[in-house]
């Protein structure tokens, strides 16, 4: 497996669950670095650099729903993946709305939280040399027209027949366009590319 250029941020406060995923990261070919708290992030996280931020939203201090606020003003192309337990899931719709792009529950799939991270700094990679531009001029520089096209009827969940039907080509030229989407934008499935529609939107 390829090394993901770009680091994981992880956050959070149970030192035996923080060094499992980052050992998991790590054992995916994702490179990570571990934080105790929020504050901890805040103080060491330079801005530089792809990535993304994987917090726990229970947090001493600081909780997660505040970091999210921090991180959206001071780091706007790091994206944030929220990590919640059973009984969580208003605070994960407040972290949504706070511009988290996705959250997981624990306890949730290792391979899950690997492609999401991948996506991730993946997108983390291409926003932070458009981070100038609207959300919509953003992805036209990336793509090509038609691209943006397949791109967007992708995230509306058009299959390959229906796409080559409202766009007059055909289907081999949609999964070339489909194949091309995957490449400029380091997208291992369907997911990644609506997860990096998301980024591309915050």
């Amino acid at each position: 497996m390829a090394t993901t250029y770009g680091v994981a941020h992880v956050v959070d406060d149970e030192p035996e669950v923080l060094e499992s995923i980052r050992h998991l990261l790590i054992a995916n070919c994702i490179e990570s670095i571990g934080y105790s708290s929020a504050e901890a992030f805040l103080e060491q996280f330079d801005g530089t650099g792809p990535g993304c931020l994987i917090t726990d939203l229970r947090l001493p201090g600081m909780d997660g729903l505040r970091l999210i606020e921090q991180v959206r003003q001071r780091f706007p192309v790091l994206p944030t993946i929220v990590m919640t337990g059973y009984g969580d899931i208003n605070k994960a719709r407040s972290a949504m709305k706070r511009q988290a792009i996705e959250f997981l529950q624990k306890p949730f799939n290792p391979a899950d939280l690997c492609s999401t991270a991948r996506a991730a700094i993946v997108a983390s990679r291409q926003l932070s040399r458009t981070a100038h531009l609207s959300p919509d001029t953003r992805l036209s520089k990336l793509l090509t027209p038609r691209e943006y096209q397949v791109f967007n009827l992708i995230v509306d969940g058009f299959n390959t027949h229906q796409m080559s039907e409202a766009l007059g080509i055909s289907n081999r030229t949609v999964e070339s366009h489909r194949a091309n989407l995957r490449h400029k934008l380091g997208a291992e499935s369907v997911a990644d590319l609506v997860l990096f529609h998301s980024y591309c939107r915050h």
